[in-house]
């Protein structure tokens, strides 16, 4: 079933910005918790009155009236549309008035369908009656044909019955699985069964007395080899092994004695596992475990370290790599496929505020001063000096944002306090703008 989500959306949002609709709640200003969306899906903007939705290069897809959407390309919609993310259906309503923005439902209940007029109810009484006529017609020859099953079915029971075997009466039931004699056949079969384990078991119980009278190891043996599902089986394995206990007794215990000194000298998970092998119920077998339990572990642990040292080794080798890829083609696609495999990396902040920086200038993309303030925000809450920089540039010149000094003022500040060596300059230049008449 498609899972189908509604959206209401203030036509006001849409003026001071755009909304981003995907899975991460961090990045998105509506969540939608599904395996097939993606963190950033999709984005819907307002340009002139009119609005955009744009597929934010996910991996699903958008598709907006059957037509999938190529990446960051913006594609026209009405106040009221219905598309597809990945396998999930999002109908949004931009209002002027309404409901607070952000606010949505889930239902997993498909639309009701609307009734339709046709001709085809008349076409189908036609073919209905139609076929009546035939049925008449082809119900004769039938008839005789059932006649004719019907004498074929009976002869194969009735040489059943007179053998008298389970494989006669399997034959009939494979060659009729639905018969009338079925469940005849069953019975037979089960009474035929039940006749044979009597004479079985008979035969059975004789052989193990003979067993129990003769009272030596290879009676008890040759009653196993000859029933191994038999009645008394059990009965027969423990009279062998009381026989044979008095024999082995004093050899086992040698052998643990042998193999415990052995163990204990070596003094490795092999020679414990060893001993553990041979002699599982040995009196020094808690003794062999603690050892290989304290083993196992100490050779865990440094595993552990050695494959977390060796992961994350190559973990910095990956994001260093695609670092380095993504820089080297420098568009906001790069930098975006770079978040996705390293959302946590160390270049997060450096990543988010080259994105904002091509948006901010139009390069590789359509600029938008708006998203790129968005992502050098994104930047500095991760403290990055530049992107700090950056926010105060645009903000002392309203670039993407309305102009504010006190903004510019404080972006500035944090700059400097972040370490920027230029941050102090700039922001007595502001200050000496600010006091010019």
């Amino acid at each position: 079933m498609i899972d189908r989500f509604f959206f209401n959306i203030e036509s006001e949002v849409l003026r001071n910005g755009s909304v981003v609709i995907g899975r991460d709640k961090e990045l998105c200003d509506f969540v939608i918790n599904s395996p097939d969306i993606s963190s950033r899906h999709a984005r819907i903007t307002e340009r002139d009155g009119e609005y955009f939705i744009e597929d934010l290069n996910s991996e699903m897809g958008v598709e907006v009236t059957g037509q999938k959407l190529k990446p960051f390309l913006l594609s026209r919609i009405s106040a009221l549309t219905t598309f597809v993310a990945g396998k999930t259906e999002i109908e949004l309503k931009i209002l002027s008035h309404g409901k607070q923005a952000g606010s949505f439902t889930a239902k997993n209940e498909a639309p009701l369908r609307r009734s339709t007029n046709s001709r085809l109810g008349l076409f189908a009484m036609v073919i209905f009656f139609g076929l009546i006529s035939i049925g008449m017609v082809a119900g004769i020859g039938f008839g005789y044909r059932y006649y004719q099953a019907w004498k074929a079915e009976e002869k194969i029971w009735l040489q059943a019955v007179g053998a008298n075997e389970i494989p006669s009466f399997i034959g009939y039931m494979n060659a009729y699985p639905d018969g009338q004699y079925r469940d005849d056949a069953i019975q037979a079969i089960e009474r035929i069964q039940i006749e044979k384990k009597q004479a079985e078991a008979a035969a059975d119980t004789a052989t193990f007395q003979l067993a129990k009278e003769i009272n030596t190891l290879f009676a008890f043996e040759t009653y196993i080899n000859l029933y191994p599902q038999g009645k008394h089986l059990n009965t027969a394995r423990s009279e062998r092994e009381r026989l044979r206990i008095e024999k082995e007794r004093e050899e086992k215990q040698k052998a643990e004695r042998l193999a415990w000194a052995r163990a204990s000298k070596i003094d490795d998970l092999k020679s414990y596992q060893k001993y553990l092998k041979n002699h599982p119920n040995g009196p020094n077998a808690p003794a062999a475990k603690t050892k290989l339990e304290l083993i196992k572990k100490a050779d865990a642990e440094r595993e552990a370290q050695k494959a977390k040292a060796e992961a994350q080794r190559k973990k910095l080798q990956d994001i260093d790599r695609d670092y380095k890829l993504a820089r080297q083609i420098d568009t906001v696609a790069s930098y975006r496929i770079f978040l996705r495999k390293h959302p946590d990396s160390d270049q997060e902040a450096n990543i988010r505020n080259f994105i904002g920086f091509l948006y901010a200038n139009g390069k590789s993309v359509a600029k938008d001063p708006t998203e790129g303030v968005r992502w050098f925000q994104e930047a500095a809450e991760l403290g990055h000096k530049e992107a700090m920089m950056n926010l105060a540039y645009h903000y002392r010149f309203g670039l993407g944002v309305p102009k504010s000094v006190e903004s510019a003022k404080g972006w500035y500040n944090k700059a400097a306090e972040a370490g920027h060596p230029y941050a102090k300059l700039h922001l007595k230049d502001l200050e000496k703008t600010i006091s010019k008449p």
